[in-house]
């Protein structure tokens, strides 16, 4: 059996805006992570990792994304052991994650499967979650989306590769996470060999 790519997106606008736009490719698996619930924002939300307020307009900006329909089904994946079941099944060699909430954990990143992860803002100064709000807070508007190979720690492997962007301050919070997905969407585009 030839080797395949597994392609985990987030399940929300971007991320299916991401899958529609992959190539039909045989080798590419793609599914999306439905692993995050009420439960784990909460604890976001409480851990601090999240002001509410962030957390209003990150989830206003994607109610004013447009949905993208699939025209093909995309199977999905909830916890770890999913991944390690997938990666057995289709013989994944390489992973990439965008949008994707799940930690891959220690188990599942000594398969032997290359976990790599596209986060759309420069590491390793702007790592986790609320990176672009920060940058923006900060002017520091020149960023990367950056893939990197993924370790136990969050958004701390080796860089692979970036796609410079520029925040635009006098643009609205979407629209600025809008050029910065997009740059991610197309150093995946670039770096996924179909």
């Amino acid at each position: 059996m030839l080797d395949k790519i597994l392609v985990i997106a987030g399940d929300d606008k971007l991320g299916r805006l991401f899958i529609s736009k992959l190539p039909n490719s045989p080798a590419i698996v793609a599914v999306f992570d439905r692993s995050n619930d009420f439960r784990r924002i909460l604890k976001i939300l409480l851990r601090g990792s999240l002001t509410p307020t962030l957390f209003l307009k990150m989830g206003l900006a994607d109610l004013a994304r447009r949905n993208t329909v699939l025209s093909r089904p995309v199977r999905e994946v909830r916890t770890n052991s999913d991944i390690r079941r997938l990666s057995l099944e289709y013989n994944i060699r390489r992973a990439f994650l965008f949008r994707a909430a799940i930690i891959v954990d220690r188990e599942t990143l000594a398969t032997g499967v290359e976990f790599i992860n596209t986060h759309c803002a420069t590491l390793p100064h702007y790592r986790g979650l609320g990176a672009i709000s920060r940058a923006l807070a900060e002017g520091n508007y020149r960023q990367n989306a950056t893939m990197h190979k993924i370790s136990t720690s969050v958004d701390y492997g080796e860089t692979v590769a970036v796609e410079p962007y520029t925040l635009i301050p006098a643009l609205s919070y979407k629209a600025n996470e809008d050029i910065a997905y997009e740059a991610g969407m197309r150093l995946l585009l670039r770096e996924i060999p179909a």
